[in-house]
């Protein structure tokens, strides 16, 4: 099994642990909140994200990094579109830096260990080479 193939699971693990995080704090703000009521224009990308989010933790291995990547695209649009409307309003929503973090980070470590190749026998990545120039002067 290659080094890249061997990480995958604990990323995975992990991507699917920050997701049900972010599912249970949207839940608990709509069920602490007045967040469920008409006016509120977040109130439909919040059920999305926590719907998108919930959906991708729980799919198979193959389908899961692609589907989180996704989901937690949504989600830091969504935060980002919210923390502006707070910002404009003359408050800074520090909840909100948070949860971009993990919206940002999470998929772009899952998109990096998509991208790696995964070479039976393959050493760890600084082994490779770096360009396709390098590529072909070693070939």
């Amino acid at each position: 099994m290659s080094p890249a193939a061997s990480r995958r699971p604990p990323l995975l693990l992990g991507a699917r642990a920050v997701a049900l995080v972010i599912v249970t704090i949207m839940t608990v703000y709509f069920l602490v909140t007045d967040a469920v009521r008409s006016d509120n224009p977040f109130l439909v990308p919040d059920l999305v994200l926590s719907a998108t989010l919930l959906v991708s933790a729980l799919l198979p291995q193959r389908l899961a990094p692609v589907a989180l990547i996704f989901s937690f695209g949504w989600a830091a649009g969504v935060y980002t579109t919210s923390m502006c409307t707070h910002i404009i309003n003359g408050r800074f929503p520090v909840d909100h830096v948070f949860l971009l973090i993990f919206c940002v980070g999470v998929p772009l470590l899952l998109a990096r260990d998509l991208v790696r190749p995964r070479v039976a026998g393959a050493s760890e990545p600084a082994d490779r080479p770096s360009t396709v120039a390098e590529s072909a002067v070693l070939a």
